[in-house]
């Protein structure tokens, strides 16, 4: 059975089991760079929010085990009532903006693939990048939910974009702290198992590489324009140096010493980015470099 008829005919057959009163549509979520994914909702009139439930990986799922779609979709009914036990059932945690301003924090995002969802965003250019707000549910079962901060939520919370950036960058700078490591020992004790172990060796003249994210592992690329941290760099290295967006959640620096080249590093970030980081991860094919005398981050272009 081809997708798009696995769709509607489970959405036939939850709108039977759930009811008149109970709404079971498929919807287009918009998603980082572009990326859209269908999502299964099933809206009960006593809800205020409900679990998105992605049919592309149920989809997937099924076709490895394609069991009769009735008791799949008993499996997707029972999979909606235990994720919603976990969703707050008061929703003013984040529709009131005295409640949500604690938890607003600031991401990075490419600027060129999300223009159209920019559109409807509060937002900031740095760059080919765009700082962005979200929101994160800290305080519910949810720890990782995250809910991305647009334009409707700025006009219902009457807050200046000015206002809202100052506070989530208050937050961001108070709860998520740098964390900069040396990429070699991290390998090392990730071989290791936490301990320093001989299996793994490198080279003498292997290319230093750094780490830059924050203690969450989580959005961390932003750190690299947390204040004086590209200057603070740039004294411990001694040196200029590139940055490699490793990810949305965190930045590699190379030292500028010589032994690589910012074209090196950009075929070499093109190469990883289609390869090996998933599509709604990426952030930028570009390379940067940090100019130690000038004293300025700017986009690799030599």
């Amino acid at each position: 059975m081809e997708y798009a008829v696995f769709k509607l005919r489970l959405q036939e057959i939850l709108q039977k089991k759930t009811g008149e009163e109970v709404i079971v549509e498929i919807r287009s979520i918009p998603k980082n760079n572009g990326i859209c994914r269908e999502g299964l909702l099933i809206r009960e009139p006593d809800s205020a929010i409900t679990p998105t439930i992605y049919l592309q990986q149920i989809y997937d799922a099924w076709r490895n085990d394609p069991v009769p779609l009735d008791e799949l979709a008993d499996r997707i009914l029972g999979l909606y009532r235990r994720e919603r036990k976990n969703l707050p059932e008061d929703v003013s945690f984040f529709t009131d903006f005295f409640s949500a301003r604690r938890h607003i924090y600031l991401r990075l995002i490419h600027y060129g693939r999300n223009s159209g969802m920019l559109k409807r965003m509060p937002h900031q250019r740095i760059l080919d990048l765009a700082v962005v707000c979200y929101y994160r549910m800290k305080d519910h079962d949810l720890d990782d939910a995250t809910i991305s901060v647009m334009e409707e939520h700025r006009r219902l919370w009457k807050v200046s974009e000015e206002r809202l950036f100052a506070i989530a960058r208050a937050n961001t700078l108070r709860d998520q702290k740098i964390c900069f490591m040396d990429m070699e020992r991290v390998i090392r004790e990730f071989a290791g198992d936490g301990e320093w172990t001989q299996d793994v060796s490198f080279r003498e003249d292997a290319v230093p590489m750094y780490i830059l994210t924050n203690h969450d592992k989580m959005f961390g690329a932003f750190c690299i324009f947390y204040p004086h941290v590209q200057q603070h760099i740039s004294d411990y290295l001694d040196a200029s140096f590139y940055v490699i967006p490793s990810s949305i959640h965190e930045v590699i620096l190379v030292p500028d010493s010589g032994q690589v080249s910012g074209h090196e590093l950009r075929a070499m970030v093109t190469e990883i980015n289609h390869s090996h980081v998933e599509p709604m991860e990426v952030l930028s094919d570009n390379v940067y470099y940090y100019d130690r005398e000038e004293g300025k981050l700017a986009l690799f272009e030599k």
